[in-house]
C-alpha cells in the first residue's frame, strides 16, 4: 500500500487498478469516495483525503461514488503467475488427473448397498410435492 499521499495521487492521476483496495481516494467538493482506478475527472490536489477503507470514508462524512461502487469488493482478478481455472484444468487432464475421455456412463450406476454414486438419496414420488 503507498503510504504517502503524494505517491497516492500520482496512482489516482494513472488510475492504477492493481491498488484497488489499497486505499481510497474522498473528494472535498463532492463528498463522495473513490477507488485509485475511478474514471471521474481527477480532482485537485487540495480537494482530496485519502482513507483505508470505506468504513473510514463514510466516517468521515463522504459517500460512495456510484461509478467505481468503491464500497463493493474489488473485482478478482489472478495474481501475476497464478493460473486460471482453465488454466489449472488444462493442466490437470495433460497430466492425465482427470480423463474428459470417461463419461458417466462409464461409473457405475449403483453400488454394493444400493447407494447411488456412493451416496444414499431418497426421492420423493413424482407429483408428491
Amino acid at each position: 500500500m503507498l503510504s504517502d499521499p503524494q505517491s497516492q495521487y500520482e496512482a489516482i492521476q494513472r488510475r492504477e487498478e492493481r491498488l484497488d483496495g489499497s486505499f481510497l481516494t474522498a473528494v472535498k467538493t463532492t463528498g463522495t469516495y473513490c477507488r485509485p482506478s475511478c474514471r471521474a475527472k481527477t480532482p485537485r490536489t487540495e480537494n482530496v483525503d485519502f482513507h483505508p477503507t470505506a468504513a473510514s470514508a463514510q466516517l468521515a462524512g463522504y459517500r460512495a461514488c456510484k461509478r467505481s461502487s468503491p464500497d463493493a469488493a474489488p473485482p478478482a482478478r489472478p495474481a501475476p503467475g497464478q493460473s486460471t481455472l482453465v488454466g489449472r484444468a488444462g493442466a490437470l487432464i495433460e497430466d492425465g488427473v482427470v480423463n474428459p475421455a470417461r463419461t458417466r456412463r462409464d461409473q457405475p450406476d449403483h453400488d454394493e448397498k444400493g447407494s447411488i454414486n456412493g451416496s444414499a438419496r431418497r426421492t420423493a414420488p413424482r407429483g408428491t410435492i
